[in-house]
C-alpha cells in the first residue's frame, strides 16, 4: 500500500466512523509511510552526496599538485638563471683579470 492508498482509506474510514470512534483507523496507522521508492531515493541521495564529496576532494588534490608542480618549476628556473648569471659574471671577471695581468706582464717585460 502506498501513501495515496493509505490516505484514501484513512479518509474513507473517517467518513464512515463517528468522530470519537477511531478504532477502524488503528490498522491504517500501523502502515508505514515509506515505500521501496523512498528507500531508493535516500540511497540515491547518499550516493550522490558521496560522489560529490569524492569529486571535490580529487579536484582539490589535483589543484594542489598542479600548484606544487608550478612552484617547483618556477624555483628550478630561477635557480638555473641565477647559476647561469653567476657563471657568466665569473667568466667575465676572469677574462678581465687575465687581460689586466697580461697587460701588466707586457708592460713589465717591455721595460
Amino acid at each position: 500500500m502506498d501513501y495515496c492508498e493509505y490516505r484514501t482509506k484513512l479518509a474513507n474510514s473517517r467518513v464512515q466512523s463517528p468522530v470519537n470512534d477511531r478504532s477502524d483507523t488503528s490498522s491504517l496507522l500501523a502502515v508505514p509511510f515509506t515505500s521501496k521508492a523512498a528507500d531508493v531515493e535516500v540511497v540515491v541521495v547518499v550516493v550522490v552526496v558521496v560522489v560529490v564529496v569524492v569529486v571535490v576532494i580529487v579536484v582539490v588534490a589535483v589543484a594542489v599538485v598542479v600548484v606544487l608542480v608550478i612552484v617547483v618549476v618556477v624555483v628550478v628556473v630561477v635557480v638555473v638563471v641565477v647559476v647561469v648569471v653567476v657563471v657568466v659574471v665569473v667568466e667575465v671577471v676572469v677574462v678581465v683579470v687575465a687581460v689586466i695581468v697580461a697587460a701588466v706582464v707586457v708592460v713589465v717585460v717591455a721595460e
